[in-house]
């Protein structure tokens, strides 16, 4: 991301690109996910939502296609990070 802008806008940071390699990482460590679900889920609002918006429409889409178990939730997510993130995620960029 150059720079924010008109065209260059924060909530773009979310786009169906972005969601489906992710989908892909949580299929790739989590065999039951729902991939198409979830981002289908996604893809039918995401563009009209704000930055704040889209957050909350992806952690719920997640809730509802991760495990109900949170401490498996959360180590399928931790597991689905890309490398970089999850050599250090204490670390952000």
């Amino acid at each position: 991301m150059a720079g924010l802008s008109a065209e260059n806008q924060l909530r773009d940071v979310y786009n169906m690109r972005i969601l489906s390699n992710l989908a892909k990482r949580i299929k790739g460590v989590y065999s039951e996910f729902d991939e198409p679900g979830f981002c289908q889920g996604i893809k039918t609002e995401l563009d009209a939502l704000g930055f704040g918006e889209c957050w909350r429409l992806i952690w719920d889409a997640l809730i509802a296609h991760l495990p109900g178990d949170s401490t498996r939730s959360a180590q399928i997510r931790m597991d689905s990070l890309e490398p970089e993130l999850a050599a250090h995620p204490e670390k952000t960029l």
